[in-house]
This record gives C-alpha cells, sequence and structure tokens, in this order.
C-alpha cells in the first residue's frame, strides 16, 4: 500500500498535545511514550499509509526514537505485513515479540497490538473483528479504520467495508480520505452513482489518489469506458508522489479502459512506461503487471516475451501461500513465464494446504490455482472444471470487483475454446 524508502533529513516537527508519558498524535489517539519524536513518527508513518505515500520507513524512528513504545513496534510488523511474503510474516512476528514486552497502557494500543497479532497469525476475521471494537473505543481513529477495510477487502467484508467507511465520514467530514474510503466502499456494494458522488466530495476537498481510483471502478461498472480512460489520464498527475501500489494500480486502470475500448497498443504502452516500472519485487505491482498481462492476451493481444521477467520476480513466493488472492495471480504468472518448477511448488503448497485444513476456502483456492495454470497450459478442459468449482467462493478470495473479473474472463475464454 505504501512505500518503506530510507529517510533522509530532520523530522517535520508536528505539534504535541501533551506532555508526560502518555502523549497524543495531532489526531488525538493517546501513545505510550514520553518522546515526542516517537509520536510524530507514528503519527506520520500513520498518514502515510491513509495517503498511499513512500515515507512509510519512518516508523523506524519511532522505534529508535523509543524502543518501550508499543504501538511502534506494531506499526513495524503491519508494514512487514503489507508485504504479503513469508519473511514480511516472521518479522512482523518478531516486532510483535517486542510490542508485547513494551508500553501499552491504553485500551486501544492493547487492542491495535492483538489486532495485528491476529493479522500476523492469519486469521484475518478475528483482526478484523479486533479492530471494530478500537473503533468503538478510538471512533476518530483513520488508521484504524483503513487497515481494518484492508483486511475487510481481502476476506470479501464488503458489507462491512460500508459501515467502517460510514462512521469515517461521520467523525472525518472534512477529511479527503475518509471521504475516499467511503466512495471505495460504496463501488464495492454495487453503488456506483453513490460511489462517484462520494468520490467528488473527497475531490472537492484534495485531489486524493484514492478517490480517483473510486470514480474508475464506477465508470468501469457502468461501462463508460472510453470517459474513464479520459478521467484518468487527466488526474494521473495526482499520482506522481503516491507509492509504487497506488501509482501502478491507477495506472493499471487506465491501461483496462484502453482494453476495453480496443486500444491494445496504448494498454501495452501504459504497462511498459507505468504499469511494469517501479517496484518489481512488491506484490502489489506484480499482481498489476500480472493481471494487465492477462487481460491484453484474454483480448487477443500478444504480451511478448515480458512474461518471462515478471514471472522470474514472482518465482520465489510460490510457496508462500500467504495471500489467496496473491497465489492465483501467481500461477498465472508462473505458467505463462514456464517457471515449471515454481509452478509445481505454487500447485503442491496449496494443495497439501487445503488438504490439511477444514476451510474450504483453501480449498477453491487450490482449485481455481489448478484451474488457471491448466488454462495456461490450454487444458481447457481442466480449468473449467477448477475455475467452476472454485468460482462461488471468489468473493471472499480478497481483490476488488475489478480485480476479480480477470477469473471470470479466464473461465469464459476456458469455455470458448472448449467449445470450438
Amino acid at each position: 500500500m505504501f512505500e518503506t524508502h530510507d529517510t533522509a533529513g530532520a523530522m517535520t516537527e508536528l505539534p504535541v498535545a501533551e506532555t508526560s508519558t502518555v502523549l497524543r498524535t495531532p489526531r488525538g489517539i493517546a501513545l505510550s511514550t514520553a518522546s515526542s519524536r516517537a509520536m510524530q513518527a507514528v503519527h506520520r508513518f500513520e498518514e502515510t499509509v491513509l495517503d498511499y505515500g513512500c515515507d512509510g520507513a519512518v516508523i523506524l524512528d519511532a522505534v529508535a526514537a523509543d524502543p518501550d513504545c508499543a504501538v511502534a513496534h506494531t506499526l513495524v510488523a503491519a508494514a512487514q505485513l503489507f508485504k504479503s511474503t513469508r519473511a514480511g510474516v516472521s518479522a512482523a512476528k518478531a516486532s510483535l515479540a517486542a510490542a508485547r514486552t513494551s508500553r501499552a497502557d491504553t485500551p486501544s494500543e492493547r487492542l491495535l497490538i492483538a489486532a495485528v497479532a491476529h493479522w500476523a497469525d492469519d486469521d484475518l476475521h478475528a483482526a478484523a473483528s479486533v479492530l471494530d471494537r478500537l473503533l468503538v473505543e478510538q471512533p476518530r481513529h483513520l488508521f484504524a479504520a483503513k487497515l481494518l477495510h484492508y483486511l475487510q477487502l481481502a476476506t470479501g467484508n464488503v458489507s462491512g467495508m460500508l459501515k467502517v467507511a460510514d462512521r469515517a465520514v461521520m467523525h472525518h467530514a472534512h477529511d479527503a480520505r475518509a471521504h475516499a474510503m467511503h466512495a471505495f466502499a460504496l463501488d464495492q456494494n454495487g453503488q456506483h452513482a453513490a460511489a462517484e458522488r462520494a468520490a467528488h466530495r473527497a475531490l472537492e476537498i484534495a485531489p486524493d489518489p484514492w478517490a480517483h481510483h473510486a470514480i474508475a471502478h464506477a465508470m468501469d461498472a457502468t461501462g463508460r469506458y472510453a470517459e474513464g480512460r479520459d478521467w484518468m489520464h487527466r488526474h494521473a498527475d495526482a499520482w506522481s508522489g503516491c507509492s509504487s501500489f497506488l501509482f501502478t494500480h491507477n495506472w493499471w486502470h487506465a491501461a483496462l479502459f484502453h482494453i476495453a475500448v480496443g486500444d491494445h497498443h496504448g494498454a501495452t504502452a501504459l504497462y511498459d512506461t507505468h504499469v511494469w516500472t517501479r517496484r518489481k519485487d512488491y506484490c502489489q505491482d506484480q499482481i498489476n503487471a500480472i493481471s494487465l498481462l492477462a487481460r491484453l492476451e484474454l483480448a487477443g493481444a500478444d504480451a511478448g516475451d515480458r512474461w518471462h521477467d515478471v514471472a522470474a520476480r514472482v518465482a520465489d513466493r510460490a510457496g508462500d501461500a500467504v495471500d489467496p488472492f496473491l497465489d492465483l495471480h501467481y500461477a498465472y504468472a508462473l505458467a505463462k513465464g514456464a517457471q515449471t518448477a515454481a509452478s509445481e511448488t505454487l500447485l503442491t503448497t496449496l494443495e497439501a494446504r487445503a488438504r490439511q485444513s477444514d476451510d474450504p476456502q483453501h480449498r477453491a483456492v487450490w482449485q481455481a490455482a489448478v484451474g488457471i495454470h491448466a488454462f495456461c497450459h490450454r487444458d481447457y478442459a481442466t480449468a473449467i472444471a477448477g475455475l467452476t468449482a472454485a468460482r462461488p467462493r471468489f468473493n471472499a478470495i480478497g481483490g476488488s470487483s475489478v480485480q476479480r473479473q480477470l477469473f471470470d474472463q479466464t473461465l469464459a475464454a476456458a469455455q470458448r475454446e472448449y467449445r470450438n
């Protein structure tokens, strides 16, 4: 969601509401620390996440300023978990161990630690439940609301997203980020006209890139492809300072509009110049690239040798099994990029998890991955069987409505090829 490049220079001073062993952030959230520097770094990290910014590494400054601040360690853990890698999970658990032996004097701090711990243990539903309790305790904790949105999207709880967003705009009526969250939640609940109105309210406050994103979703859902293409290009300057995720993701949406109007050359050009250009080691950039190449091919375009670079980048993620939505994209890239050993590792890992678990979602992910792998190898009967079996559970694997279209499009293509 955001980037963690090293920061340089002095930190910008922010106002401190209290001078004691419990300080308050500019948002009024109590933090167990006597260090103004730690408090400022925590606040800046939370703002970076809300802004999809590039200053995520600032949270390390909070730990350095006050190694006994539990929230600082917890947010380092969250930053690691956003990477969606097995190594990131291990690093997050180490930071959480430090958080548990550090100061967390308020109920909301302890709830935040518990929520991130559940997330690290891959219990996203429990993490979301704890964050919901935190927001009852601290309704102005916009970072907690944003994190809750992220986890709800990952589990397909779009109705919960809307409830959280409704509360967020109530408590943050003058914050564009809250209205942009509301816009996206409305769109994911099928309320596309209301989503556009909410996004425009955000844009009346600030040129928020997530609001641009929400409008792209609404325009896609209502079939306004040429308008969406022009909208995204017209507002692209606002994304230049974003993290690689939102920069590439908004350009990904623009490229989809190009495909929808039949401009495959324009979509391919955006892939080369904007979508697969920033952080090729980051999972969100990777799935933007994978999805765009797949959609280009499904539309009849030639991806050339582009699959090989993407597949090589994700090959070492094949055994992670951290995020099912990512795993299905990895299955596509590894098969298309001829990473045979990594493909086998991914499918074996997902099968083992499905057989060892009584969670039907794990079986659905394995079935879908088998179907995608088969489709890429022109085994359309197996592709149809796997994707059809998994399809009832697609909504719960994560990703947005537009992102999940890839799986339905792949199934439809397999059915066409099989008939032919």
